[in-house]
């Protein structure tokens, strides 16, 4: 994904970074693991309003690029 501050992290630049994965549907899930659980310390931590992950239709997204 590169090097990005937390509230730079959107649900597009998240969308774009799946799209450009060459991995398996279970690989995708297990890398947006710890990128899910830091946002969601962003988001409590008050850095961040709101998750980007919950504007992103995973399943539907996994579904194009696998």
């Amino acid at each position: 994904m590169g090097r990005y501050n937390i509230f730079e992290v959107t649900a597009p630049v998240i969308r774009e970074w799946i799209s450009s994965l060459q991995a398996t549907p279970k690989t995708i899930r297990n890398c947006l693991t710890p990128l899910r659980h830091m946002l969601d310390d962003a988001l409590n931590d008050g850095l961040i309003k709101e998750s980007p992950m919950e504007q992103i239709a995973l399943n539907k997204l996994i579904a194009i690029v696998g």
